[in-house]
């Protein structure tokens, strides 16, 4: 990877981090239950797609809403986007980390993103898109290829907005990849797994966070992503999510049950 890249990413953000190996983790088999309902989610909202494609035209997204090619209008969005939240010390980000280990086994991981007061950097938006797009190019070498190519077009692209990155290094290069080869990404839903997302402690910089998972998990192109976010309920998350255009794509998951008994480490 080029070092530009190496140097806007948070090297301890994602589950495979340093940081993220030392942390306490859940004791095999605890938890099955909470993991797995998260995991069904993903494959609810994949089979809701694949109806919504079959003898009907296949779906593409808009404006909160699904819209297929032949022009009709589904009155019920796919909700690709899980919040899950509780109180601190709960047990989310071990959670996180499993549900992370789990999909990316699977081929489904897009990336994995763990805010954190207490370690540098990992609590600010800065970082964040560079991080994802470091991980999309390890899962897919056709992507990587035009990432790489988009940052050599656009060398101070990481000193612009977050939503300029967005569409430069990843929209632009999954789509470019899509044409290059059948083996590419297109097609697949992949999943972004969000952690601590109440961490990142300027509400500014959440808020644009928020349009920024809208974003991705609204997008018309050849892959879809599903996003998994877990936070404590604070105040601007909750009142994000209770609008438009949040309130169309998310769907949330309360967890108040400590789990101080089933961590190890």
């Amino acid at each position: 990877m080029p070092a530009i890249l190496n140097e806007a990413r948070a090297v301890e953000a994602p589950h495979t981090s340093r940081t993220a190996e030392y942390a306490p983790k859940c004791k095999p088999g605890s938890r099955a239950l909470v993991i797995q309902d998260i995991l069904d989610c993903l494959a609810t909202i994949e089979e809701e797609d694949e109806v919504g494609r079959g003898g009907r035209g296949r779906r593409r997204r808009g404006g909160g809403r699904d819209i297929r090619d032949d022009g009709a209008d589904d009155a019920t969005p796919i909700k690709s986007i899980l919040w899950f939240h509780g109180p601190a010390g709960g047990g989310k980000t071990c959670i996180m980390r499993e549900v992370s280990t789990r999909l990316q086994r699977l081929g489904r991981l897009a990336g994995s993103y763990f805010f954190s007061s207490r370690v540098g950097g990992l609590d600010s938006e800065r970082p964040f898109v560079a991080t994802i797009a470091h991980q999309l190019a390890i899962l897919c070498p056709y992507y990587k290829a035009e990432l790489l190519r988009a940052i050599s077009a656009h060398p101070t692209v990481f000193e612009e907005s977050l939503n300029s990155q967005v569409e430069k290094l990843i929209h632009e290069p999954l789509e470019s990849s899509a044409k290059m080869s059948t083996d590419s990404l297109s097609g697949r839903w992949l999943t972004l797994v969000v952690d601590g997302f109440d961490e990142c402690h300027n509400s500014v910089e959440r808020s644009n966070l928020l349009c920024i998972f809208h974003g991705l998990a609204t997008a018309t192109g050849s892959v879809r992503f599903f996003l998994i976010m877990a936070s404590r309920s604070e105040l601007d998350i909750r009142q994000a999510f209770d609008h438009q255009p949040l309130d169309t794509t998310m769907e949330h998951r309360m967890f108040a049950i400590s789990f101080a008994t089933n961590f190890v480490g």
